[in-house]
């Protein structure tokens, strides 16, 4: 019943502004929206409060399916790698959502909207689809991790590691709960296993998994390379105290070596020119436009 009542509510036909609308209304009007028109909208609020309330009515009004979450942490807390983990994952799962073409509602705060995103296409081109009985080196394959931010360990007890001893490749991707093992005959893959990670015992075979950036920020080796110099390059014509100096040359090193890269997000602007999330979308342009009505 809801449904059918919010299709027969109003139909917004133009960009208007509302003021001293109350929470459902508002509600109800952005799913009166969604229903009619059938596309993508990104509802913007003040801060993360207001975000995950609206967030949890519209789900509970449509459905979690349709409503995607994009958290963000205050920008102090974010520089000081004291990020929640949780929010990461749940911006990556958002983006890939958004990959798709489906329709959602996709609820942010405002530090959400102004957040250094990368091109659609780096997201797109970065996943790896890996299956049996595939050709790829191992050297290829280490690169691919290596560039979405894979660490090289010993053996992987954590998501997000991988190893290689000989001819057996285990990676722990970010989005299974156990490890994969890969079993090589010279460059091709002739089996893929999940393991127990106590056990080190394989328990069931699969036929493919896809390998997906951990962070926000991931790149090749020949961008690092051209970021790093044009970072130093600019930097090199400004005034920078003795902390700043430090601040900086630790910035390049983890760039260097792709560590911390969830405090480094303020160099997204150097990887590409379209750096918020909001250029996924209309909604700068939206954006542009209300504020010229309003001047």
């Amino acid at each position: 019943m809801i449904k059918e009542y919010l299709l027969k509510s109003i139909k917004i036909k133009k960009a208007r502004h509302y003021k001293n609308s109350d929470f459902y209304y508002n509600e109800l009007l952005i799913a009166s929206s969604f229903l009619t028109k059938k596309e993508t909208i990104f509802v913007v609020l003040p801060n993360l409060y207001d975000a995950q309330k609206y967030y949890d009515g519209l789900s509970n009004l449509l459905g979690e399916e349709k409503i995607l979450f994009y958290p963000t942490d205050p920008i102090l807390t974010s520089l000081m790698a004291l990020g929640s983990p949780e929010f990461k994952n749940e911006r990556l799962y958002t983006l890939r959502a958004l990959l798709t073409n489906t329709p959602y509602i996709v609820v942010m705060s405002y530090e959400g909207m102004l957040r250094r995103q990368l091109k659609p296409e780096d997201f797109i081109n970065s996943e790896k689809t890996i299956k049996k009985e595939m050709v790829i080196s191992q050297d290829d394959l280490v690169k691919t991790l290596l560039s979405n931010g894979y660490k090289r360990e010993y053996t992987v007890e954590n998501p997000g590691e991988f190893s290689l001893r000989g001819s057996v490749f285990d990676i722990f991707t970010n989005d299974n709960q156990f490890p994969y093992r890969l079993e090589y005959f010279d460059d091709e893959i002739e089996k893929i296993k999940q393991f127990e990670i106590d056990t080190q015992r394989s328990f069931k075979e699969v036929d493919e998994f896809n390998i997906l950036p951990l962070n926000e920020l991931f790149y090749k080796n020949q961008t690092k390379e051209a970021v790093l110099l044009e970072i130093k390059r600019d930097f090199d014509k400004k005034y920078l105290s003795d902390k700043e100096k430090e601040k900086l040359n630790k910035d390049l090193e983890n760039l260097e070596n792709r560590t911390k890269l969830d405090t480094l997000n303020l160099y997204i602007s150097y990887f590409t020119k379209d750096r918020y999330l909001a250029a996924w979308s209309g909604i700068l342009q939206g954006l542009k436009d209300y504020l010229e009505n309003e001047v």
